[in-house]
């Protein structure tokens, strides 16, 4: 019996030009035969509707869904990521000011909390929300390290898996 999976990416792993996207894309080329497949990421740019059509036109049995906001919310996720990151530097100085870490720890530390791509980007867990209502998942699978923290933020209990596709240090 084949099982319903909900992929959701940072990106759109096509055209075929990083390690991250050759990964996404050949781990869902060869599941999409296997399982049922619904595929979403954020889509930032009206530059990615040609990719998105020719990717549909070799998937045609994966559902792609894109996320895109609408200005207002963009606007809106651009003042608020603005306002979080000078809290974050705030309290990121004075947690760090007094405490003695080695310089391998405090890169390790650094580098876990300052790159959060989809951290509290409340738009599109809302929309992954939206899906799991709307569908009956059997898995979840997140892609990429800025989604690790939407198993958080979902609703619902259902297996959550989380792949990691490129490794980022100093």
């Amino acid at each position: 019996m084949k099982k319903n999976i909900l992929i959701i990416s940072s990106y759109l792993p096509y055209p075929l030009n990083t390690g991250g996207n050759i990964g996404v894309f050949e781990m869902i080329n060869h599941f999409r035969n296997i399982h049922n497949i619904t595929f979403t990421f954020p889509s930032y740019s009206k530059a990615e509707s040609e990719n998105i059509l020719k990717l549909k036109a070799l998937w045609s049995n994966v559902i792609i869904l894109p996320y895109r906001r609408s200005f207002i919310e963009r606007i809106h996720n651009s003042l608020y990521y603005r306002i979080q990151h000078f809290f974050y530097k705030k309290t990121y100085s004075r947690f760090f000011y007094d405490v003695s870490w080695s310089s391998l720890e405090k890169n390790l530390i650094e580098n876990a909390t300052k790159n959060t791509d989809h951290i509290c980007d409340r738009d599109f867990t809302n929309h992954i929300n939206s899906l799991i209502a709307e569908n009956s998942f059997d898995l979840i699978q997140a892609e990429f390290y800025g989604n690790i923290s939407i198993p958080a933020f979902i609703k619902r209990s259902i297996p959550i898996i989380f792949i990691h596709h490129e490794l980022r240090f100093i």
